[in-house]
């Protein structure tokens, strides 16, 4: 297994898609706080925020990046699918699928941890960068430090959920196309449609651990706990898929 792991390790920083992730996650995340701290200062002349709610949305959306560590892990597997070499991995795998699909979690949730690291860091900075330009000085609570946790959180999480994606779909398209369309529209959509069903979902589940002010979220335990059964969920339909169908 440390053989595996060490091979499925290497395989991440192979070509240069998971360096070209997380500029797009980065630039999401900056275009997202420049446009709310651009508009607060009139807010908090008017008092309908605060300096410190500012400081939590400009660490808050820097959770932009968990969404490319949810691609990285998609592509991590379709990619192997695409070019054939999906059946060399199993063999070095010694045919075990299982161990082959549990070494590409761990390898991924490695990169998706490198992912958080930058993310968390960004976002630590990016109240004192640019909130000053707006005339607004930051103000960081204790709740803050609970938000950027949980951005780190969903970043580290997304990784391994991206996996199961790509090993479910076994298609870069596919999956890339789902995680964008789930996350940036089916889910949200669904939420306002049905907040009490819509919050049930992973990614809006995933937001309760960033403490988003939408008031129909789940608490973070439950969150926590609604988060674990849908990867569990997607590691048993992987797991029975992978054993049941040709992997060419």
């Amino acid at each position: 297994m440390r053989n595996l792991l060490t091979a499925e390790t290497a395989k991440t920083t192979a070509g240069k898609f998971w360096l070209a992730l997380p500029v797009i996650g980065l630039t999401l995340g900056a275009v997202t706080v420049l446009s709310l701290v651009s508009e607060a200062e009139t807010g908090i002349a008017a008092g309908t925020t605060t300096a410190a709610a500012v400081t939590e949305d400009a660490v808050r959306y820097w959770m932009t990046m968990h969404l490319s560590a949810a691609m990285f892990g998609a592509l991590f597997v379709t990619r192997e699918y695409a070019s054939g070499v999906i059946g060399r991995s199993i063999l070095i795998s010694g045919g075990n699928r299982r161990r082959l699909v549990t070494a590409k979690l761990v390898a991924a949730t490695v990169m998706g941890t490198g992912y958080a690291v930058l993310a968390t860091a960004v976002a630590a900075l990016a109240p004192w960068a640019i909130m000053p330009r707006y005339g607004i000085e930051p103000e960081w609570t204790t709740r803050t430090w609970q938000v950027l946790a949980g951005v780190f959180v969903v970043t580290v999480l997304s990784a391994p959920w991206g996996v199961l994606i790509g090993w479910i779909t076994r298609s870069p398209v596919v999956s890339v196309g789902f995680l964008v369309v789930a996350t940036m529209g089916i889910e949200p959509y669904l939420t306002r449609l049905a907040p009490e069903v819509g919050r049930f979902l992973p990614g809006i589940a995933m937001s309760s651990l960033y403490l988003d002010t939408r008031p129909y979220l789940l608490p973070v335990l439950g969150a926590v706990a609604v988060i674990a059964a849908w990867l569990l969920a997607a590691w048993l339909l992987a797991d029975r898929l992978l054993h049941r169908r040709d992997v060419l």
